[in-house]
């Protein structure tokens, strides 16, 4: 069989282009596969916790221990749009959701309804990719400074991104369960436009 190969040149270069443009092909159709993913950030801090026995602290008349603040950004990272997927914000068991706030992108309608006392369940009308969700909420009697966010939807990734996620943050977080995700992301960082001093 060597001998044939060797014999002819013509076959060889044939099979090892039809190779690469099916290898190609793969990575192609990898990149532009349907992504359905959401992404989401937690920034949290205490506003006032109580310290000492003899002290008591009120909010709207009733009395607390702690207050917290939350602020969490649901964005779409993927390439495809979300429609009417429910978002379910939960809080420390114990606490009480006592304030909430919700800033939908322009022309999107977002729904919230408590599911408990410190629970909650958003969901927004349309999310295009790349936009963004905001809640705000106050938490009080919350015995830790937590927060989950769980999304489940018909092959919906759900991914924990930064605060302040940029194009370089998004591409390390969506870019490593692919193998040649490292170069991509190196090829990007070589390419990318620096600003002028």
């Amino acid at each position: 069989m060597w001998d044939f190969l060797k014999s002819n040149p013509f076959i060889v270069g044939a099979l090892s282009g039809s190779v690469a443009a099916y290898l190609l092909g793969l990575l192609v159709s990898y990149l532009r596969r349907e992504k359905r993913w959401l992404g989401y950030s937690v920034s949290s801090r205490n506003i006032v916790q109580q310290g000492h026995s003899k002290l008591s602290m009120k909010y709207d008349g009733r009395d607390i221990v702690r207050l917290d603040s939350h602020t969490i950004l649901i964005r779409n990272i993927g390439n495809r749009p979300l429609v009417q997927l429910p978002v379910r914000v939960e809080c420390v068991t114990g606490s009480e959701i006592v304030e909430q706030e919700v800033h939908a992108p322009q022309g999107a309608s977002c729904a919230t309804v408590p599911d408990g006392t410190g629970k909650l369940v958003m969901t927004t009308d349309l999310l295009n990719p790349g936009e963004v969700v905001n809640i705000g909420l106050t938490v009080a009697n919350a015995p830790a400074s937590e927060v989950k966010v769980i999304a489940r939807g018909e092959f919906l990734e759900v991914k924990q991104i930064g605060e302040r996620a940029d194009t370089a943050e998004l591409l390390e977080a969506l870019l490593p369960p692919f193998p040649f995700g490292g170069m991509l992301f190196d090829l990007y960082r070589i390419t990318k436009p620096r600003p002028r001093r």
